[in-house]
Order: structure tokens, then sequence, then C-alpha cells
């Protein structure tokens, strides 16, 4: 039997090859093809989902997971013919929008209220807090230093800690420089 699968949410440095091994356990993959959308008459790009044609029994495919966690991606998998699950609280039956686990947006609460109830009868006026100052002995008088505070001859800059690990663009030519596993990179 042959399904159809289209896989979303990966970027488009994930090889087909790592595709292909994550879904060797459910059958056997014929034909990865990345999705192009036409942007106008003569313009086409990558949408970054993936048709996969994958070789299974009935049984495999009814245990291929809707979500894959792939190199630190998440790896969304739908297929004809199977219900959608909920990508909020993950069970089939409803989609997120009609989640049950949904909570209260700031837009359904002010959208669905009504104006607070008016008061029938005048509300007196709170009276001010009273403020005491501090005595004459808490306070300082001393003069202020004119001296600046920083050194004007040196500039420093400080930040907070960050990671000092570079990150660098993949080439074809510069594989064993990249930062990514070796599974996770790019196959040209």
């Amino acid at each position: 039997m042959i399904t159809d699968l289209r896989v979303h949410w990966l970027p488009l440095y994930i090889s087909d090859q790592l595709i292909e091994e994550v879904l060797s356990p459910f059958g056997k993959v014929l034909d990865i093809t990345i999705d192009k959308t036409l942007l106008d008459k003569d313009t086409m790009t990558f949408n970054g989902t993936r048709n996969v044609k994958l070789q299974t029994t009935e049984f495999d495919s009814r245990h291929i997971p809707h979500i894959v966690s792939l190199c630190q991606c998440g790896m969304l998998i739908t297929m004809k013919g199977r219900p959608s699950i909920c990508l909020k609280c993950r069970q089939s039956g409803h989609l997120r929008k009609d989640c049950p686990e949904k909570s209260s947006t700031y837009a359904s609460v002010t959208t669905t209220r009504k104006s607070p109830p008016q008061p029938s009868i005048a509300t007196p006026p709170v009276p001010a807090p009273q403020v005491s100052s501090p005595p004459d002995s808490e306070i300082n008088t001393s003069p202020v230093s004119q001296e600046p505070l920083v050194d004007p001859s040196t500039t420093a800059v400080t930040t907070p800690d960050m990671p000092t690990e570079e990150v660098k663009i993949l080439t074809s030519g510069d594989k064993k420089n990249s930062n990514q596993p070796n599974h996770c990179r790019s196959q040209h």
C-alpha cells in the first residue's frame, strides 16, 4: 500500500535522508519532494513542506505519529484520510480553535463582557493619604560631587553573559566546521 504523507514545519536544511531515517520504522520511503508555492507567474519558492511517498502495510500506516521531534524542530505529519489532531491538547476529534482545554483569550473576554454596573448613588470621595516628611536630621545636606562618575578617557561596555559559541553558515565545502550534529546537516 502506498501512503502519501505531508511533512510540515521543517526547515529546508533538514536532509531528505534524515526524514527517511525517521520514517523507516513505518515503511519504505519511495520518494521525497519539497513542495513549491507559486508567488506570481514567474516566481516559485520552496515552502518547507515535504511530500513523502511511503510503502507501508495498513498496520504501519495507522501507527505513524502526528508530531515527531527532529533536530530540535517539531515535524507535523499529515496524510489523506487520517483524522487531524488538536495542536493544543494532541487529541483527535477537534481542532485547536474548538479545543475544550483552550483558555480564554483577552479578545474573547473583552468582547463578551458587559459594561460594569453603574452605582445608583454617588460614592463619597476617599480622603487623600497623609504624607509625613522625615525629620531634618535624616535629610542629607552634603554637597554633590562634581567629579565625573566614569573616566572619560576610557570606554567600557559591559553586557550580560552571552554564549560565545559562533554560528557558522554551512556551505557544501565546509561541512566539518558546522555546529550542527552530523545527522542534522544538509546533504548536498
